[in-house]
């Protein structure tokens, strides 16, 4: 089996093909990401907003050779969440290797807050959680932003940020600058795929090329554990969203979410509009 990406010291995506991760310095294709999956919860009922954004992607990260080395899952994202989907990286046997969340820095969870400044007048902030496959906190992924916090970009339209992976205890693992990955040579074994797919997962935060292809709503097994992978993520992401957009009261004291509310509009606006044409046109010929 080609390990070449779990030695590379460097790694890149190509900027013509966000599916394809090259060597850092030689440009030599170590990989490719080839979409395996395609699912999402049921659709709305004629009556409730569909909740779902895009749907739960799975990659297989696949060496030259075509062979499997892991797998690149991502969740489900809901409508009106502000931040990107838990990612988790899965072994061939369905071992959960790790996971990356958004929301444990986002702004509405102790996000926006800083953690120092870099001798270049950088601020320190959170930018993701490394979670084990417990979800226990294994490390963090730190953004060096700008004195100005802007969110500067490379030619291609990514994020330029440099990211730093510390480990609980500190240590600094590796470190993405001008969009390369950088990974301390003292990094082994499992580590590597870890630090590797939550590279992906910031790149690909809302930037997933997805095509037109419909999604599934009958979950497949693709590996042991697929179906209950993201269960607590998915529970946790629905209750937060649920706290998120409080119900809009109505006259009669009935609590309806807005989504709810334009789902009405929509479908029962043209109706009204409609019987009032009819009216208005019985009334002139009448």
């Amino acid at each position: 089996m080609t390990t070449g990406l779990f030695t590379a010291p460097s790694l890149r995506l190509n900027t013509s093909n966000l599916y394809e991760i090259q060597d850092g310095d030689s440009g030599i294709v170590l990989a490719q990401l080839a979409e395996v999956a395609r699912v999402r919860a049921p659709r709305g009922s004629f009556l409730s907003a569909d909740r779902v954004q895009t749907p739960r992607l799975t990659l297989a990260v696949n060496a030259p050779d075509g062979t499997t080395l892991l797998y690149f899952d991502r969740a489900e994202h809901l409508n009106l969440s502000p931040v990107a989907p838990q990612t988790a990286f899965v072994a061939t046997d369905g071992r959960v290797l790790a996971r990356v969340e958004f929301d444990s820095h986002s702004a509405f969870q102790g996000g926006g807050r800083t953690l120092g400044t870099t001798e270049q007048g950088f601020t320190l902030t959170p930018a993701a959680r490394l979670l084990d496959a417990n979800n226990q906190p294994l490390g963090d992924l730190v953004y060096e932003q700008p004195p100005d916090l802007s969110r500067p970009t490379l030619p291609n339209g990514l994020d330029a940020r440099t990211i730093r992976w510390v480990a609980t205890d500190g240590t600094v693992l590796a470190q993405r600058r001008d969009g390369v990955l950088h990974l301390d040579n003292r990094v082994t074994g499992v580590w590597r795929p870890i630090i590797i797919c939550s590279y992906l997962a910031v790149v690909y935060e809302f930037h997933l090329p997805f095509g037109e292809r419909q999604a599934s709503e009958t979950t497949p097994e693709l590996y042991p554990g697929y179906a209950g992978l993201h269960s607590a993520y998915d529970e946790f992401q629905r209750n937060f969203m649920d706290q998120y957009r409080p119900p809009v009261r109505t006259p009669l004291g009935v609590g309806i979410q807005r989504d709810q509310i334009d789902r009405l509009l929509k479908i029962f606006g043209p109706i009204v509009g409609v019987i009032a044409i009819i009216i208005l046109i019985a009334r002139f010929f009448v």
